[in-house]
């Protein structure tokens, strides 16, 4: 049985990720694994002798399909399915939560999934994209525990073969 039919989970080939993703396959449907690059912005454009102006937004892009199976991100991640659950790989040039939120309303997904490092108070206070993802999406947002040191269920064979 599962509680969601599909899950926008962010994916960039850490421990933590794959936690999430093989949290997410458990007990969805179908996984959407997101990879967040930031789009790369001209700074030469924006810099006027004498006036510092702001950098124009710059529109995110999500990859057409067949350019994620060869992202370095997604080596390790070649099957079309993630512990015998559908998988998609998308690239979005856009801030990790942002790009997670977009993919979530463009796929329709119940839920966005991610892992978390352990990290101090003060580190942890500060993660941008778990806060902005709370505050900023109209669905639920799973935040997956990292694997204890030493536990490498799941993470062994991680593609899912």
């Amino acid at each position: 049985m599962t509680d969601a039919q599909r899950a926008v989970v962010g994916f960039d080939g850490s421990p933590e990720a794959w936690a999430a993703l093989h949290y997410a396959a458990g007990h969805c449907e179908a996984v959407v694994a997101v990879y967040a690059e930031p789009p790369v912005q001209d700074m030469s454009a924006a810099i006027v002798p004498g006036l510092i102006s702001p950098i124009p937004e710059i529109e995110a892009a999500v990859s057409p399909p067949s350019i994620p199976r060869d992202h370095r991100v997604f080596r390790e991640l070649q099957h079309n399915s993630i512990d015998g659950t559908p998988l998609e790989r998308v690239i979005v040039n856009d801030r990790p939560a942002q790009a997670l939120i977009a993919v979530a309303q463009d796929r329709h997904a119940d839920e966005i999934v991610i892992g978390t490092r352990r990290h101090g108070r003060l580190r942890a206070a500060l993660s941008s994209v778990s806060h902005d993802l709370i505050h900023d999406t109209d669905r639920p947002v799973v935040i997956v525990p990292p694997p204890k040191p030493g536990d490498h269920r799941g993470l062994a064979d991680r593609s899912g073969r």
